[in-house]
């Protein structure tokens, strides 16, 4: 991203944080109207979110969402891109190919529900896989993800 478009999102957060009665910094809030107007581009987040992926729940404001957290989820998306490379697609045939064994939901509310999964509900999460896991046939683990959309 451009520098000018880093100060433009910053100001658009900041504006969104910072509309509500109570008059407190909602970046989470914040977050969440930021990806309904523009589900593509931005992930949601929140304090556990946060901690997890940035080491600290404070930061919470525009700046750190602009210049940590999404270029963060940018190179997460890249390394799910790579990790698909042997099928031969091309990264929007990828990330298509992905959003729609995903029922047409986009890679960023993808990255967003494994976000919540991993961090916010962690413990449900381990509970979740490990009886996937105990049902799942076991030579469905090893396949990449085109492979096993039978199963899923």
């Amino acid at each position: 991203m451009k520098r000018n478009n880093h100060i433009c999102i910053q100001n658009m957060m900041n504006a969104f944080a910072t509309i509500n009665e109570a008059g407190r910094y909602e970046s989470t809030d914040a977050s969440k109207i930021a990806h309904v107007i523009l589900p593509d581009l931005f992930v949601m987040w929140d304090r556990k979110i946060r901690e997890g992926i940035m080491g600290d729940p404070n930061l919470f404001y525009a700046e750190n969402y602009v210049m940590k957290f999404l270029p963060q989820m940018k190179l997460e998306l890249h390394n799910l891109i790579e990790s698909c490379a042997a099928t031969n697609l091309n990264e929007m045939e990828t990330i298509k190919t992905i959003e729609d064994i995903c029922g047409g939901n986009t890679v960023t509310k993808l990255i967003d529900q494994y976000n919540y999964m991993t961090y916010t509900m962690s413990t449900e999460y381990k509970l979740y896989i490990d009886e996937i896991k105990k049902n799942a046939p076991k030579e469905l683990w090893p396949q990449n993800l085109l492979e096993s959309t039978e199963f899923w």
